[in-house]
C-alpha cells in the first residue's frame, strides 16, 4: 500500500486562495493523503470555507483560537500528522497534479529523509523560474554532507531552506520536535530558517526530482509583503529575524557545530541584515521611521553600520525565465481526460537513440563488421538503398515494409549472400536494442499512467515486429497491454489505416483513446482526422535544432546549416559522425522534456545546464579526442594547473581506462617560474615583455623574484604597494633589483627546483596548457636540460619561436589561429576553483608549491561547478554511449568548438550576466579583482563582434529556419 502523506496547510485570512490550494492537493494522482488545515485564528471567511471543504474525510481542521503565527501553525500540523511523510503547502500556493507521486516514489526509492521538487514562481498569473538554480542538478547527499551543503550556500539560494518545496520523512520531524518546541514565541518571519536549520541536521539522505512543481505565488497582500508593511510590522519582522537566527545559533552551539560551519551560518546572518537594510530603504516608512528601524537592525545584529545588498547577494534571483507550462498541461490532460486508452509512439517518443538520423546506426554496424567473415565494403549505403528500393516497390506509405523484406532486397539487388544478409539483420536488431534509451520525461508520464491503472498501448510505424520491440521495451522497463506496429499489419499511422485497425481491434470509439507522438503528420494530424485525441510531443533533436516553431533553442543550427557571409563554412560539419552524435546526445539530454526553460532572446537561454552540457561539454570532448589522437602511446601528459583542471577531468573520463597514457595535474604558473628567467642582471629587464605595467605593483615583482634576491641589503625608497605604471619607473626599479641578485641563492633555488620537477616531468613527457607564448616551456626545458613539448589550445604570438626552435621544443595547438577573445573567460570556465600556485618555497630543504590566498564566493563556486559538472555529464554520457565506437567518432577541432565559440563570441547580455559573480586576479597582466563580465564585454566591443542574430539579419533580413517548423496545437 502507498505510504500515507500528511500535507499541512497553514491558513490565516486566506479566503481568496485557499480553495485553489486545497483543490490542487485533492486532485493529485497520489491519493493516500491526509490534509491538515491549521486555521490560525483567521478573522475573515477562511474558517467558513475550511468547514465547507472539510466534508472531505481526508481533510482535518485544527483551529487556533488566537493567532499564534506561521511557526506554530505548522508545528500544530506536524504534531497531529499520522503520515510516514510530511509536506507543507502554503495556502496561497498550489502544486502540480503529479506532485506527491513523484516525491514519494523518489523518497521510497532512495530512502530519502528530504526530497526536493522544482519551484515555479507565479505573479499576476504569469509563471517564471530563476535560471540560476532551476536547472541545477541537486546531488543525492548522505550524512554530514547534507548539513554542510545546506550551510555552504550561506542563505544565498532560498530554496534550500524553504519547507514547502520538500517532502520529509516523519522520522526526522520526530527527532527535531523537542528542539523546535523550545521556540515558544509568535514567529511569522524566518520560520523556514529555524525549521530547515534543524531538520538538515537530522536528515541522513537528501534527493530531488525533476517533474514535481511547486507554484510559489507572489501575493501582494501576504503577510510577508514588505513594500506595503507598516512600521510596526517591519519592526516585528526584524525582531523575528533576530529571534530566528539567535535560536538556530544556540542550537548549533548545543550540538557543537564546527567553527567552519558556524562561519557559513554567520555569513548567512550578515546577508540577511543587508537584505533587511534594503527592505527598510524601499519601504513606505517615513524617514524618521526608517532611521529607527535601521537602529533596531544595528542593535539586534550588533552592526557598526548599515550595508545594503550587492548584485552577488541577489545573484540567484536576477535571471527570470518564463516557465513553459506545457508539460504540466500534458500531465493534467492525461489525468483528467476521459479516454479509456492511452497510446504512445515508440521511437523518439518513448525511447531515444543517440543518432542525428536513425541511419547513423548503420555506420556503426559497418564499423563493427570490419575484419569479420561477413564484411561488406559499404554496408551503410547498401542498407539505406535497400530500404529505399523496398519502400518504392511496396508503394509506401500505403503499404509498410518489414525488416525481412529489406534484407531480401539487399540479397537480390546487391547480390549479397543469404548468410551475410542474415548476419547483418541480427546485428541490426542487437545494435538497435543496445543504443535505445528511455526518454525520462515520457517515462515519468508512463509511470504516472501505470500508477493510475490506465490502459497503455503503443502504436508505431516501423519495420521491426512488435514481438521484437516488446522485448526491447521490456528491457527498458516498459510493459504494454498491446503493441501495434505497422509492419505486422501492413498498415501505417501516416495514412490513418493503422489507427483505424487499432480502434476496430480494441472495439473502441475514437474519443476513447488519446495518442502521443513526435511526428506532426503521423502522430498529430492523422489521428486528428479520425477525431481521436492526440498530443504532439516534439522529438528532442528537432527541438534542439530549432525545427519546432514554439520551442526556443540556440542558433547552432544556423551556424552549421547555412552560409553566413563569412570566409568560414561549417556546412560540412554534419557529415561527420562524431559531431552528429554530439548534437544527438546533447539534444536528447537538454530537450528530453521539450518544454525547456529557455529565455528566447538569449543565445543560451540563461540556462546554465545548456551552457555546460552543450557548449562546454562538446568543447572538452573535442580537446580530449584531439589530445588522444596527437599524443604518442606510452606518453605521460601533465595538465598544468589551474586551467588544465577541466581538460584533465574530461580526458580521464573519456580515456581513463587506456593505460598507454598517464595523466597528472601539475602545479605551475608563469609567476611561479619567473625566477628561472633570471640568470644575470640583464635578465631583469627582459621581464618587461611578461608583465602589464599598468596593473603590476612593486611588491608583486619583489615577491615573485624573492627566491633569487638578497632583499635585506637595501631599504626601499618606494611604496611597494603602488602600481609601476610606466616603463621609466620599471627600469629605475630594476636597476635596484639587478644589484640585489644573489647568485648563490639563485643556484641553490634552481638545483632544488630541478630536483623537484625532474621527479614529476620525465624526458619525453608533454604538458597541456591553454597556451599563449611558450615561455613557461622554455624555462622548464632549460631547467631540466631536455625539451618539454607542449599542447596548447592556442598561441598568441611568435615572440618565443626562435628560442623554442633552438631548444627543440615542439608546440601543437588545438586552434591554428589566435581567437579574438582570449584569456579571462576561456581560462576561468575550465580552471580549478582553487588558489593559484604563485611560487615555490623551501620547506625543510625541499621545494613545495606555494599558493595565493583566495576566497571563492559561493555564487562563483555554484556557477563554475554547475558548468563544469554539466560538461562532465556530457563527456560521461558520450563515453557510456560510444565506448566501443570512439575510433569512428571523428571530429574536427573547429566544428566541435562551434557551440563554445558561439558562447564566447556571440553571447547575449543576460547570458553573459550569469557570470556576474566571477572576478579574477592576474598580478602579471590583468591586475586584481578584474570583472569577468566587464572585461568580456569590453573585448566583444573592441573586436566589433556581431551577435549571431545580427549576422543572420544582415545575410537574409530574416531569422533563418533550417527546416520546416511545426507549431504546437494540442487543443485536441
Amino acid at each position: 500500500m502507498d505510504p500515507l502523506v500528511t500535507v499541512i496547510v497553514p491558513c490565516y485570512n486566506v479566503e481568496t486562495c485557499v480553495e485553489k490550494c486545497i483543490r490542487s492537493i485533492e486532485e493529485q494522482t497520489y491519493k493516500n493523503i491526509e490534509i491538515i488545515c491549521v486555521d490560525d485564528g483567521s478573522t475573515d471567511k477562511t474558517s467558513m470555507i475550511l468547514k465547507k471543504i472539510s466534508k472531505n474525510k481526508k481533510i482535518k481542521i485544527i483551529t487556533h483560537e488566537k493567532n499564534k503565527g506561521l511557526y506554530h501553525a505548522r508545528l500544530s500540523g506536524v504534531e497531529n500528522a499520522k503520515g510516514k511523510y510530511i509536506a507543507f503547502v502554503d495556502s496561497d500556493d498550489h502544486v502540480s497534479i503529479d506532485f506527491f507521486r513523484c516525491l514519494v516514489n523518489e523518497a521510497e526509492r532512495t530512502n530519502a529523509d528530504m526530497t526536493m521538487c522544482k519551484v515555479v514562481h507565479e505573479s499576476l498569473g504569469e509563471k517564471y523560474v530563476h535560471g540560476s538554480y532551476y536547472n541545477y542538478v541537486f546531488p543525492t547527499m548522505r550524512g554530514k554532507d547534507i548539513l554542510n551543503k545546506y550551510l555552504e550556500q550561506e542563505g544565498l539560494c532560498f530554496i534550500w531552506h524553504t519547507v514547502w518545496n520538500k517532502l520529509y520523512s516523519k522520522k526526522i520531524w520526530d527527532e527535531a520536535l523537542p528542539y523546535l518546541r523550545e521556540q515558544e514565541k509568535h514567529l511569522i518571519m524566518a520560520e523556514d530558517l529555524v525549521y530547515s536549520s534543524i531538520l538538515y541536521y537530522f536528515a541522513n539522505r537528501f534527493s530531488s526530482v525533476d517533474y514535481a512543481y511547486y507554484f510559489y505565488v507572489k501575493n501582494n497582500n501576504a503577510s510577508t509583503n514588505i513594500s506595503v508593511a507598516s512600521e510596526k510590522k517591519l519592526e516585528k519582522n526584524i525582531m523575528d529575524l533576530s529571534l530566528a537566527f539567535n535560536f538556530v545559533e544556540n542550537f548549533y552551539k548545543k550540538i557543537n557545530l564546527q567553527d567552519k560551519q558556524l562561519g557559513h551560518f554567520y555569513k548567512w546572518r550578515e546577508l540577511y541584515t543587508r537584505f533587511w537594510a534594503d527592505n527598510i530603504k524601499n519601504s513606505s516608512a517615513s524617514e524618521s521611521g526608517k532611521e529607527r528601524l535601521y537602529e533596531l537592525l544595528k542593535k539586534l545584529f550588533k552592526l557598526n553600520s548599515i550595508t545594503y545588498s550587492s548584485d552577488c547577494d541577489n545573484y540567484f534571483y536576477k535571471h527570470c525565465i518564463p516557465w513553459d507550462s506545457r508539460y504540466e498541461d500534458f500531465c493534467r490532460r492525461l489525468v483528467l481526460g476521459s479516454e479509456i486508452y492511452v497510446s504512445f509512439d515508440i521511437f523518439d517518443t518513448l525511447v531515444t537513440r543517440p543518432f542525428y538520423e536513425p541511419s547513423d546506426l548503420f555506420r556503426v554496424i559497418n564499423y563493427h563488421s570490419k575484419g569479420t567473415d561477413y564484411e561488406l565494403f559499404n554496408f551503410y549505403k547498401l542498407r539505406c538503398e535497400s530500404e529505399k528500393i523496398c519502400r518504392s516497390k511496396k508503394d509506401y506509405p500505403k503499404n509498410e515494409v518489414t525488416l525481412d523484406e529489406i534484407y531480401l532486397e539487399l540479397e537480390h539487388t546487391f547480390h549479397v549472400g543469404a548468410d551475410v544478409a542474415e548476419y547483418y539483420k541480427q546485428v541490426e536488431i542487437k545494435e538497435e536494442s543496445r543504443f535505445l534509451r528511455v526518454r525520462k520525461s515520457i517515462q515519468n508520464v508512463y509511470n504516472m499512467l501505470k500508477y493510475l491503472g490506465r490502459n497503455i498501448i503503443a502504436i508505431s510505424d516501423f519495420y521491426m515486429s512488435g514481438q521484437k520491440l516488446k522485448k526491447m521495451l521490456s528491457d527498458l522497463g516498459y510493459e504494454f497491454k498491446k503493441i501495434y506496429v505497422s509492419c505486422d499489419y501492413n498498415k501505417t499511422k501516416v495514412t490513418g489505416s493503422l489507427f483505424k485497425f487499432v480502434l476496430d481491434d480494441l472495439k473502441i470509439k475514437p474519443n476513447e483513446i488519446i495518442h502521443i507522438g513526435d511526428n506532426w503528420e503521423s502522430d498529430k494530424l492523422s489521428p486528428d482526422k479520425l477525431k481521436m485525441a492526440s498530443w504532439f510531443y516534439a522529438k528532442a533533436i528537432d527541438a534542439f535544432m530549432y525545427r519546432i516553431g514554439d520551442i526556443p533553442s540556440s542558433h547552432i543550427v544556423d551556424v552549421v546549416s547555412k552560409p553566413l557571409g563569412t570566409e568560414e563554412s561549417n556546412m560540412r560539419a554534419l557529415e561527420f559522425l562524431g559531431f552528429r552524435s554530439t548534437l544527438a546526445i546533447v539534444g536528447n539530454y537538454l530537450y528530453d522534456n521539450p518544454y525547456i526553460a529557455f529565455k528566447k532572446d538569449e543565445e543560451f537561454g540563461s540556462n546554465l545546464e545548456y551552457i555546460g552540457y552543450c557548449a562546454l561539454g562538446s568543447y572538452m570532448l573535442g580537446i580530449s579526442m584531439w589530445l588522444k589522437n596527437e599524443i604518442p602511446k606510452n606518453t605521460r601528459i601533465h595538465f598544468i594547473s589551474r586551467d588544465g583542471y577541466l581538460p584533465k577531468k574530461s580526458f580521464d573520463c573519456l580515456f581513463g581506462d587506456d593505460k598507454s597514457i598517464e595523466t597528472t595535474y601539475t602545479y605551475m604558473s608563469r609567476k611561479a617560474l619567473m625566477p628561472l628567467k633570471i640568470e644575470s642582471p640583464v635578465d631583469f629587464y627582459s621581464m618587461l615583455s611578461d608583465i602589464n605595467l599598468k596593473n603590476i605593483t612593486y611588491a608583486t615583482i619583489v615577491s615573485m623574484l624573492e627566491p633569487v634576491l638578497d632583499i635585506n641589503k637595501i631599504k626601499w625608497k618606494y611604496d611597494l604597494n603602488c602600481v609601476v605604471e610606466t616603463e621609466e619607473n620599471f627600469i629605475e626599479f630594476v636597476d635596484i633589483l639587478a644589484n640585489l641578485l644573489d647568485y648563490r641563492k639563485k643556484e641553490i633555488y634552481k638545483l632544488k627546483l630541478k630536483d623537484y620537477f625532474s621527479k614529476i616531468i620525465n624526458e619525453g613527457d608533454v604538458v597541456f596548457d591553454i597556451g599563449y607564448s611558450g615561455r613557461a616551456q622554455i624555462l622548464i626545458s632549460k631547467l631540466l636540460g631536455y625539451p618539454v613539448n607542449a599542447f596548447y589550445i592556442h598561441t598568441i604570438n611568435d615572440g618565443s619561436q626562435e628560442e623554442l626552435s633552438h631548444l627543440n621544443i615542439k608546440i601543437k595547438s588545438y586552434y591554428a589561429h589566435t581567437p579574438a577573445i582570449v584569456g579571462g573567460i576561456r581560462e576561468y570556465i575550465v580552471s580549478e576553483l582553487a588558489p593559484s600556485c604563485t611560487s615555490y618555497e623551501l620547506d625543510g630543504g625541499q621545494i613545495k608549491p606555494k599558493f595565493e590566498q583566495r576566497n571563492i564566493s559561493y555564487c562563483t563556486w555554484f556557477l563554475i561547478s554547475s558548468l563544469q559538472d554539466a560538461s562532465l555529464r556530457f563527456i560521461n554520457d558520450f563515453k557510456n554511449t560510444f565506448s566501443s565506437e570512439l575510433p569512428i567518432m571523428y571530429v574536427r577541432q573547429h566544428e566541435m568548438s562551434i557551440p563554445f565559440e558561439l558562447l564566447i563570441n556571440r553571447i547575449t547580455e543576460t547570458d553573459r550576466y550569469l557570470f556576474l559573480p566571477c572576478d579574477f586576479e592576474d598580478d602579471l597582466y590583468y591586475g586584481k579583482n578584474v570583472s569577468l563580465v566587464g572585461s568580456w564585454g569590453d573585448a566583444l566591443k573592441y573586436y566589433k563582434i556581431e551577435k549571431i542574430t545580427d549576422i543572420l539579419w544582415r545575410v537574409d533580413n530574416k531569422r533563418f529556419n533550417s527546416s520546416k517548423k511545426f507549431p504546437y496545437n494540442n487543443s485536441s
